[in-house]
């Protein structure tokens, strides 16, 4: 099985904080906000909660051991975007993956009206 280590996305959080219920043009606007070189990739997790069948992970490293994954450090710098976020509406950890999708074409079916820097 392959892991994700990364920043799991916290829909519910995303959604209350928005005051919207549209997840896709939530996570449409978070990816836009994230800069592209502190991830790897956008995929995807089981989702454990019912708000459908993915929840969304901004990846930076992925292997199939997930004891080596949840022993080694985070190396985003101090001043990363991801960090800023984790424990406010991105969850760091290591989580199974549901399979590497292109997330460009996902993204990219809405226009968001959504923008994270209008928030409080």
């Amino acid at each position: 099985m392959l892991y994700l280590k990364g920043y799991k996305v916290d829909m519910q959080c995303v959604l209350n904080k928005f005051k919207t219920t549209d997840w896709m043009k939530s996570i449409h606007a978070l990816s836009n906000v994230v800069p592209r070189g502190e991830y790897r990739y956008l995929s995807g997790t089981r989702c454990k909660q019912p708000l459908g069948d993915i929840e969304f992970v901004f990846v930076v490293e992925e292997g199939c051991d997930k004891e080596e994954l949840e022993r080694k450090p985070f190396e985003e710098p101090e001043g990363s975007y991801l960090r800023k976020m984790a424990n406010e509406i991105l969850v760091p950890g290591v989580y199974a993956s549901w399979g590497m999708f292109d997330s460009c074409l996902l993204l990219h079916m809405y226009d968001s009206d959504i923008s994270f820097a209008d928030s409080d």
